[in-house]
């Protein structure tokens, strides 16, 4: 059986040893954190969310900004009858 991290041919002494040794093994998984971040880091993703486009953007801004405005009208009081 072939060594999952670096090739090298070796006996498993378990049935579901993929690695020759510990040290490859984290070797191996160092190398494949080190790949994911990467690729998280080019997907430009903030708490799991797309960025978007510059003009997808742009709408959002101007569709919370009249949100923050409808919230700070005065509002008209309910007048009650007792």
């Amino acid at each position: 059986m072939k060594c999952e991290g670096c090739g090298i041919e070796f006996k498993p002494t378990k049935p579901w040893q993929r690695f020759h040794s510990t040290k490859c093994q984290q070797a191996w998984n160092y190398q494949q954190r080190k790949a994911d971040a990467i690729e998280a880091a080019g997907e430009q993703r903030v708490n799991g969310h797309d960025l978007g486009t510059a003009e997808q953007r742009a709408q959002a801004s101007e569709a919370f900004a009249v949100m923050v405005q409808n919230l700070t009208k005065p509002r008209e009081l309910i007048k009650r009858r007792i």
